[in-house]
């Protein structure tokens, strides 16, 4: 595969033990700690499917090295049923069916109750967006918690004017998170107490249609009980642990190809600047298999082609017929790097998530494609695939065998319950 693995090169990425310097500044609406040895439930609500993992805090220490406390017991996917193409309302049919099915699923994987759920979710089922607010006075002034509080909430006010549909449908905020802090131009990770004249603080936003979030607090209150429910972004999931674990550079790029769509993030100076998405997944490249002949095998196909199992006949046939997806997917994903680019140089570091089965020829097409003109130094892109043992130093797997995204889910779920 085009790339390298992340985890193969471990001289440059580093241990979760080493994330105090922006924890504080990162979560600053943080819910109740767990305490050593509870259960938590997370389920990944994408756009192809539902994942879900039942994860127990506690034992050693992430800051004493190991797997820092965290064991995930039990994990599986439901995959979204869709009849016909999936249109909005059969969409979200679709994915609260899947979810339903999935709580049912960790319920009987595991006879623990969880004393709190994260749900995380992907593009499309929240609207999120990194805001940059300026705070000047005339005279030196001393920064105070209230003073970020009250600087949070009327920017949030903005955000919602902006993300609200043109339907005038209601949307819930699910994070508001203070990821930066600027003062007198300089970044500080202890900004309360500390004199300055200016101040500038980058605000991560998201928010879920209501309707959304209503009906899926009502399947998982009915499926798993009375616990806690806190809902949270995959963006901030992904860039929050990827920013905290690797240390090479504070710019890199994320491609997650989910079932029915891509998104791409933008990182810089720690901070996630841009987002984007597109119509094109996983079970678009399957669909093009399968209409080349290749169903019901499609999935099967492509994961023999990622482990180079498959006849030289096989492989030209696999390149022939999945080289149209990928061009559609070359084509949406090459305008989303302009937009990014229209303002900033890219960087060179591109973390992929995406299926085994299409990781080959979704990083075939990222590397192949000529975008060394958009980074700073003009390099072509340097790859990595984030593969599940990318995490074993920080999250141990007991007789499940979860994918990337759950696990990354894991890490930042105990980070949200260790505040």
């Amino acid at each position: 595969m085009v790339g390298n693995q992340l985890g193969s090169r471990t001289s440059k990425l580093k241990t979760l033990a080493n994330y105090d310097r922006i924890f504080t500044m990162s979560f600053l609406f943080g819910g109740k700690k767990i305490r050593r040895g509870e259960s938590v439930a997370v389920f990944d609500v994408g756009s192809g499917s539902v994942g879900y993992a039942i994860l127990k805090v506690g034992g050693t220490s992430h800051r004493q090295g190991g797997a820092g406390g965290l064991s995930m017991e039990s994990a599986g996917r439901v995959e979204m049923v869709f009849a016909g193409k999936p249109e909005p309302e059969r969409f979200s049919a679709g994915m609260l069916k899947a979810l339903g099915e999935a709580a049912e699923a960790l319920r009987k994987s595991s006879p623990k109750i969880p004393s709190r759920i994260f749900c995380i979710l992907s593009s499309p089922w929240h609207v999120s967006q990194t805001r940059v607010i300026s705070y000047k006075k005339d005279k030196p002034f001393i920064f105070h918690d209230f003073m970020l509080e009250e600087i949070i909430r009327k920017e949030e006010e903005n955000f919602m004017k902006s993300a609200a549909p043109s339907s005038g449908e209601r949307g819930r905020i699910i994070e508001k998170k203070a990821v930066k802090v600027r003062l007198n131009g300089y970044e500080t990770h202890t900004p309360y107490g500390k004199k300055a004249v200016s101040a500038e603080i980058s605000c991560y936003f998201s928010t879920v249609p209501e309707i959304i979030f209503s009906k899926m607090t009502e399947v998982l209150e009915k499926k798993m009980g009375s616990a806690p429910i806190e809902f949270h972004s995959f963006s901030m999931a992904i860039f929050s642990v990827m920013r905290d674990i690797y240390s090479r550079s504070d710019a890199f790029l994320v491609v997650n190809v989910g079932g029915q769509i891509s998104e791409v993030l933008f990182v810089k100076e720690n901070v996630l600047l841009e987002s984007a998405s597109f119509p094109i997944g996983r079970n678009n490249f399957l669909r093009g298999l399968s209409s080349a002949g290749h169903a019901p095998s499609a999935a099967s196909l492509a994961r023999l082609h990622s482990e180079k199992a498959i006849t030289p006949e096989e492989t030209e046939s696999f390149a022939r017929n999945a080289g149209l997806v990928k061009e559609s997917w070359l084509g949406y994903f090459r305008k989303s790097l302009i937009a990014m680019a229209s303002e900033f140089y890219l960087p060179e570091t591109v973390f992929l998530l995406a299926d085994r089965s299409i990781s080959a020829p979704v990083a075939e097409a990222i590397s192949g494609e000529k975008f060394s003109q958009m980074t700073f130094t003009e390099s072509p892109f340097n790859i990595f695939y984030i593969a599940p043992e990318s995490f074993e130093k920080y999250c141990s797997v007991n007789a499940c065998q979860p994918d990337s995204a759950l696990i990354i889910e894991a890490i930042f779920a105990q980070k949200l319950a260790e505040i």
